[in-house]
């Protein structure tokens, strides 16, 4: 594959609630704990693992609480939140 082909999808918000997929909420795969992925953050590719992790997003509720959801986390153990618009690499 050429370097200006796309060879990344983009995750979307799943059909599952709670999950993120790629390319299509219905027909792209879901991601789950464990997939190895690479996401693209300031024009780098950096890889590293999905997980759930409880404390990640904040709610809407008063007082104020915590929810989980899945996040990436870097194979230096940094963690990042995932969001719909990422562009994303299967390893």
């Amino acid at each position: 594959m050429e370097e200006n082909e796309k060879d990344y999808r983009v995750l979307v918000a799943s059909s599952n609630a709670g999950r993120y997929a790629l390319d299509h909420p219905t027909y792209g795969p879901d991601l789950t704990s464990g997939t190895v992925v690479s996401i693209q953050i300031g024009g780098r590719w950096v890889r590293g693992h999905v997980e759930h992790y409880n404390g990640a997003y904040a709610g809407t509720e008063q007082p104020a609480r915590t929810k989980g959801g899945y996040v990436f986390i870097d194979e230096q153990g940094n963690i990042c939140g995932l969001c719909a618009g990422l562009c994303v690499k299967l390893e």
